[in-house]
């Protein structure tokens, strides 16, 4: 919806507001000036007009739809009866039969009003205390029930002797004691502090018409007449009142169990005796009414059944309630296991991933070592692949370990290491064999050069070139500044498969070539096996 659409909506609201204010307002003026006829014709009219707003108002109330399906729908029953009340005054006269539907039609509104107050506890609050609440209330309107019984028992079918008519009259009086007490329980379980402005008044107007009903009841049940034009005026108050609140936006914050609003957060309070004190009264008043002779065999039996059910109900809601607590503990404590075993799980990859790094690299330098090296070999002679092993030693490495101490001997050992790891990256791998023992394959299959010797004779020549810059450090400890290191290498290289295809006697190779040529130079030197 746009918001050309959103403004238009809210100025037919308003419209229909000021609408329903009017056309109630000229009823009441017609009823005190005694205009039958006009009242009695403006009297539907206004429950439409409230119809049409409640109507207009359905997408804004959120949650709380099917409460205002409940409102409306007592509204066309308002509306129906008022109809029926024109026909049979001014068309049918005296007929027997449309009085006997009216009256029977004009107490819809307040069963519908019931469902919606149902409706309304059934969002606002979670399903075990929904459940509560009606018990509750069911337990607390049948108490009053039965302490009315002096003024229904010869009336209403609370006797032995059943009456169907006046039988549903006393089943509409505990429909509306069971809506005055649900209301009751919501305002005790929520606090006046909880609801918007709509609220409050939709709250109010039914609170006013039940009360309204509860006398209209009692009056059917003497044979009195119950019908008052000055009544009427309050009926259609209370209908005008609820539309107009079902039209205010504010209602969808007025409870509910997945709401944001802040103060909107219901939970159920009870007591842990609330149970059995409400049993207890329900059976004791009971009991005391049948030794007064006022209640029956049967009806007592009956106040024990509800008693009894009550408890089992509130009983099983506790089972519930303590289900869902372990359910949730449960899963509380799964998920902290897994997280657990995901945290050890995290840990444990972190460890072998470290137990291969120092399986497969030297700590000191950061290349492959001599067991990867091998693994390397092997792997490259399975897959049949063309590569040549460089087989180095350091030249004068010892009096540097000797003269300068071992951690000296590192920083150099780490700087030599640097310097293989970065030559042809893309096709050598670089390898501490251990000691000033290093060693460098060359994989051919990955190599642009067709010429094998002569791309081997480059990384030759790179080794060399690399290995004879003098390496610079700083002497710790001593007063001799920087040093200058001339450090160079023996190497020796042999080619796999073209020399050898086996891997031991290539190593021997490599390893012979570069002892060929160890101390015969004091600049860097490689020499090809069989060259």
């Amino acid at each position: 919806m746009d918001r050309t659409d959103l403004r238009h909506t809210e100025s037919s609201v308003i419209a229909l507001r000021i609408a329903v204010s009017l056309l109630w307002a000229i009823y009441s003026v017609c009823v005190f000036t005694g205009y039958d006829k006009a009242y009695n014709f403006l009297s539907p009219v206004t429950a439409i007009a409230a119809m049409i707003l409640a109507l207009k108002s359905y997408r804004t109330i959120g949650e709380y739809k099917w409460t205002g399906l409940f409102f409306m729908s007592g509204f066309i029953f308002w509306v129906i009866s008022d109809i029926l009340v024109i026909i049979y005054t001014y068309f049918v006269r005296d007929c027997s039969i449309l009085i006997i539907i009216t009256d029977k039609l004009y107490m819809m509104p307040q069963a519908m009003f019931c469902m919606a107050v149902c409706d309304y506890t059934r969002v606002s609050f979670r399903r075990t205390d929904f459940t509560r609440m009606m018990a509750d209330a069911f337990v607390l309107a049948f108490l009053v029930f039965i302490l009315s019984a002096g003024m229904f028992g010869a009336t209403t079918g609370m006797t032995d002797k059943i009456n169907i008519e006046m039988l549903g009259t006393t089943l509409y009086f505990f429909i509306v004691l069971f809506t005055l007490c649900l209301q009751i329980l919501i305002i005790f379980q929520t606090g006046l502090l909880r609801h918007t402005k709509a609220w409050y008044m939709m709250g109010i107007a039914v609170l006013v018409y039940s009360i309204l009903e509860v006398r209209y009841t009692y009056y059917m049940n003497h044979g009195m007449d119950a019908e008052s034009v000055y009544l009427d005026i309050i009926y259609l108050d209370c209908i005008a009142v609820i539309s107009i609140a079902l039209s205010d936006p504010t209602l969808a914050f007025a409870g509910g169990a997945n709401s944001d609003h802040p103060f909107m957060k219901i939970s159920f309070r009870t007591g842990p005796f609330a149970v059995w004190i409400n049993s207890i009264l329900v059976a004791g008043t009971g009991l005391i009414l049948f030794v007064k002779s006022v209640l029956s065999v049967t009806e007592i039996y009956s106040v024990l059944i509800v008693a009894l059910a009550y408890i089992v109900i509130q009983k099983s809601m506790e089972s519930r309630d303590l289900y869902v607590k372990l359910l949730e503990a449960q899963q509380g404590e799964n998920k902290r296991l897994s997280e657990l075993v995901d945290e050890k799980t995290h840990e444990l990859r972190e460890a072998n991933c470290r137990l291969s790094f120092i399986s497969t690299v030297d700590e000191l330098t950061g290349l492959y070592n001599r067991r990867y090296c091998s693994e390397m070999i092997k792997k490259l002679t399975d897959e049949g692949e063309s590569f040549t092993v460089f087989a180095m030693d350091l030249n004068r490495f010892k009096p540097i370990n000797d003269n300068y101490g071992h951690d000296m001997g590192d920083f150099v050992l780490k700087e030599v290491g640097r310097r293989l790891q970065a030559i042809y990256p893309d096709v050598c791998s670089a390898y501490r064999m251990g000691g000033d023992e290093f060693m460098i394959i060359l994989h051919h299959k990955m190599e642009g050069d067709a010429d094998i010797a002569l791309s081997s004779k480059k990384v030759a020549d790179a080794i060399c070139e690399a290995c004879d810059i003098p390496v610079e450090a700083r002497a710790a400890g001593q007063d001799r500044g920087t040093v200058s290191f001339a450090v160079s290498v023996s190497c020796g290289a042999a080619t796999f498969p073209e020399q050898t295809g086996n891997t031991e006697e290539l190593l021997r190779f490599a390893d012979s070539a570069m002892y060929s040529v160890k101390h015969k130079s004091e600049k860097s030197a490689c020499k090809f096996y069989g060259q």
